[in-house]
């Protein structure tokens, strides 16, 4: 299958966000390994292991859903709800060390029920929190209203990557609009894919 003109240019921005992320986590898993090997081995060095671990399966699972919409390959799975409070708490609870969880503000209802592409929507969704934990200094909050995900750290974004506009058709594709700025990351969801 034959990728659409200007494809070379839109998978070298995929290549790059995610070769320098996935590079960074496993870099941090040999360091850590390495550590252990060494006997200097502490609770926080597994915390880091687990950590980035689950980071790169992120990172992994985003490229691929990119690769896919680049060669405009069919969505990976069928439409289903997805918790959305479920979600976050998934990426709270292994996505960021204990120190950076206990700083995460999460206000999103119980019952808020996503109708999407779960592969894509939790992959995106994911990368957006750690996004956000990178650039925290503090705390960052994830929150839900007015039928839209509001993602946004307390130091605010540097700049977004250039592969956040690919992310956006991906999400576009399923009625879902994407707007970044160095404010937050907001998510808006059509009124039909949302089930209070």
């Amino acid at each position: 299958m034959n990728a659409p003109d200007n494809s070379e240019k839109r998978l070298e921005l995929v290549y790059k966000y995610f070769s320098h992320h996935m590079r960074t986590n496993t870099a941090v898993i040999v360091a850590m390994l390495e550590a252990i090997n060494e006997g200097l081995s502490d609770d926080s060095m597994t915390e880091m292991i687990m950590e980035s671990g689950y980071l790169l399966d992120i990172f992994d699972r985003g490229m691929s859903v990119c690769f896919n919409h680049i060669f405009d390959k069919p969505e990976s799975s069928n439409t289903e709800e997805v918790n959305l409070l479920t979600l976050v708490t998934l990426f709270a609870e292994n996505g960021v060390t204990s120190e950076i969880r206990d700083n995460i503000e999460i206000d999103i209802s119980q019952n808020i029920l996503v109708k999407c592409e779960p592969y894509a929507f939790k992959s995106l969704v994911h990368i957006f929190l750690h996004e956000a934990s990178l650039v925290s200094t503090d705390k960052f909050s994830a929150i839900f209203k007015e039928n839209s995900l509001i993602i946004s750290p307390d130091a605010g974004f540097y700049e977004n990557p250039p592969a956040f506009a690919i992310f956006s058709e991906v999400l576009q594709k399923q009625g879902m609009t994407l707007e970044y700025n160095k404010i937050s990351i907001t998510l808006r969801f059509p009124d039909e894919s949302i089930n209070c």
